[in-house]
């Protein structure tokens, strides 16, 4: 019934002319190779719902982000998959976990922070990969 109510209301805009705008909340996109280490070998992403973004989900996964202060469970993985691990979080989010985030364009990740990331099947450490993502449209 939610996504019934939710898919009127976009119609409703659509038609207005109105802009669709969303916030991201904390989310986690994995390289496959990271998905296999945290989810199993045979592991694929199960999609939940469509993101605004063509091709791109919410999964029915997540994972458990630690860091040196503290930890966040239950955090999102959306998919599909990609070439390399990518972690956007909010500027609260990293003085929680005790990280040190810089605020980048999505996929700009070189010299970003790291974390541990912990899946029903394993945990995985990267060096970087944590972004405060900028303010940006889709």
């Amino acid at each position: 019934m939610h996504e019934t109510i939710v898919k009127k209301v976009i119609q409703a805009m659509e038609r207005a002319a109105l802009v669709l705008v969303e916030v991201s909340a904390r989310h986690v996109h994995l390289s496959e190779e990271d998905a296999k280490r945290l989810f199993g070998t045979s592991a694929e992403l199960t999609p939940k719902r469509p993101l605004s973004q063509p091709g791109q989900f919410l999964s029915e996964e997540r994972v458990s982000l630690v860091g040196p202060r503290g930890s966040m469970e239950n955090v999102a993985v959306l998919g599909p998959l990609r070439g390399k691990t990518q972690i956007e979080l909010s500027k609260s989010d990293c003085v929680a976990l005790g990280i040190a985030a810089p605020l980048r364009e999505s996929g700009d990740l070189e010299g970003s922070e790291g974390i541990t990331l912990e899946g029903p099947k394993g945990t995985l450490s990267i060096a970087s990969g944590v972004i405060i993502a900028k303010r940006h449209i889709h």
